[in-house]
């Protein structure tokens, strides 16, 4: 996970300074899509697996960029039952 914050951070002009538990690296959205497309591959991997990877940048990340990643990954997708409940539990780190 701290890999996906390293790659953004490189990224980012900004000197990063904490403001609260989900700090903002500054970068476009188009940006950090882009880096998704280019640095992450799941092939041959299983929804399970997948879920619980995001499951963890979601969790884990102190980042707005890196945890919007999850999101835009599953932003098209019809989501099983499993995933949908796994998603609304993010809700709380919202708050």
């Amino acid at each position: 996970m701290k890999g996906i914050d390293k790659i953004l951070l490189k990224l980012s002009s900004k000197k990063i300074k904490p403001v609260d538990s989900i700090n903002r690296i500054g970068l476009s959205v188009p940006t950090v899509r882009a880096e998704l497309k280019k640095n992450l591959s799941f092939s041959g991997a299983t929804g399970k697996e997948i879920l619980v990877f995001w499951d963890k940048l979601w969790k884990e990340s102190a980042y707005f960029e890196s945890m919007s990643l999850a999101l835009y990954y599953y932003q098209h997708r019809s989501l099983t039952k499993t995933e949908f409940n796994k998603l609304m539990t993010w809700v709380t780190r919202c708050s």
